[in-house]
């Protein structure tokens, strides 16, 4: 299996609604919007890594995996957020390296 599969494998069964992404970019390789409300079955994930081995893994965030992603692309926009959230340590909270930085 491929790290991307095991990966996959993982996030989905912490609930997460999982796409595949064209390797080593942001966009999907299926039609998605589906799984906006409907979680994509092991079998799928399967067969879509089986398909496409290098295939990037995309969650599809809200209420179907409880999660949000906040994009912060400067150092005014993470000032901003913590004015709307005083005394929130964003440092709590997962965070991704991306190009622009850290989000």
């Amino acid at each position: 299996m491929s790290g991307f599969l095991n990966t996959a494998l993982s996030y989905a069964t912490r609930g997460f609604s999982l796409i595949p992404l064209v390797a080593k970019e942001k966009r999907p390789l299926i039609a998605w919007e589906d799984h906006r409300r409907r979680k994509a079955t092991e079998e799928e994930i399967k067969a879509w890594w089986s398909k496409w081995p290098d295939a990037n893994l995309g969650i599809v965030t809200g209420a179907i995996s409880a999660l949000v992603v906040i994009d912060l692309d400067n150092v005014e926009a993470k000032d901003k957020l913590k004015e709307l959230i005083p005394g929130f340590d964003l440092l709590s909270v997962p965070r991704s390296r991306t190009g622009k930085g850290w989000d």
